[in-house]
């Protein structure tokens, strides 16, 4: 089965530990988001019940909430614990987050300003917690990195709501819909999602300018010579810019992006997660090998560190059949 990559954020992206890391875009952004995207396709009662029973309670400080990457973690991670107290991550998970070089949870676990803000949030306003978790549970969303991309949305809700915007309310929102999009990579570098908007990733992006180095004179030359001309020399120079930035950008830790594949895989996670369909009934209905199905499911379950349900048990085949013959033997 081919193995679902994504991109780091844009075509460019640091390993290492930035100034401030909670501001860098992450695969896991992008695979919550598309889960996050299925699951209001095939599920849109998720949505409408985070709505209509969440984001009434929400106070005007969960603002802050919005661009603060590190408070929104922070919480995520709480609910995952109140959720699945003290559970280890399975090794699987472990491994496949292992891939991208992802932030432990360690990071902001040993942040005591951010702590203090966290603890303060937490026993001012425990009714909305309280049902956020409830929501969470009720769809079985467990995963760290889906529950923080949900309070960051949430978050941007409010915000614009304060603001007056006018935000559409039967979608997740631009976040989600940024981070989701499958084109984005081939589309821009790497961008990080502030408060404000977003900024570029290169502190001092390189200009790029075109100069004709000889300029087309109708009576020496024919116009489809000098276009043809013209075009080889701008390409050239374009190819040469291209070079210099990338160079900029390597020189800056960053590297070439993973790019990602169809995200059929977390519409077979969310049947089976949240519609309980087995791997046998989803693989049927898409044409798909169990295995392939089973393998997909995992591998997205495990990028967005999601506890997957224990497979449903059914009586064995002819079981009850077997009981009838032998009351009729008897």
């Amino acid at each position: 089965m081919a193995e679902i990559t994504y991109g780091d954020g844009g075509d460019f992206f640091g390993d290492g530990i930035t100034e401030n890391p909670w501001s860098v875009m992450k695969p896991t952004d992008q695979a919550s988001a598309a889960f996050l995207q299925i699951l209001d396709e095939i599920k849109p009662d998720a949505l409408n019940q985070l709505k209509s029973t969440v984001y009434p309670l929400l106070p005007d400080e969960f603002t802050k909430f919005v661009g603060m990457r590190g408070l929104a973690a922070r919480l995520a991670y709480h609910l995952k614990e109140r959720m699945q107290p003290s559970q280890e991550v399975p090794a699987q998970h472990l491994e496949r987050l292992k891939q991208f070089n992802l932030l432990p949870d360690q990071l902001f676990l040993d942040d005591p300003e951010l702590e203090t803000e966290f603890q303060n949030l937490k026993q001012r306003f425990p009714e909305p917690i309280d049902a956020l978790t409830d929501w969470a549970t009720s769809f079985q969303i467990s995963g760290r990195p889906v529950i923080q991309l949900v309070i960051e949305s949430l978050a941007d809700w409010k915000y614009h709501e304060l603001k007056g915007f006018t935000v559409n309310s039967g979608k997740w929102g631009v976040r989600v819909e940024y981070l989701a999009d499958p084109e984005r990579d081939s589309k821009e570098w790497d961008l990080r999602i502030l408060l404000g908007g977003s900024v570029d990733s290169l502190d001092a992006p390189v200009g790029f300018e075109f100069r004709l180095k000889r300029p087309w004179d109708p009576f020496q030359e024919r116009w489809s010579q000098a276009e043809a001309r013209i075009k080889q020399e701008f390409e050239a120079e374009l190819a040469e810019y291209r070079q210099r930035v990338e160079e900029l950008a390597e020189r800056r830790g960053s590297k070439a992006p993973r790019k990602r594949t169809p995200a059929e895989h977390f519409r077979w996670l969310v049947q089976y997660q949240i519609d309980g369909l087995s791997y046998a009934k989803i693989a049927e209905e898409h044409g798909k090998r169990r295995t392939t199905v089973s393998e997909g499911v995992q591998s997205a379950a495990a990028l967005i560190e999601l506890s997957l349900r224990p497979p449903k048990r059914g009586r064995p085949p002819g079981s009850s059949d077997s009981r009838w013959r032998h009351r009729a033997n008897s």
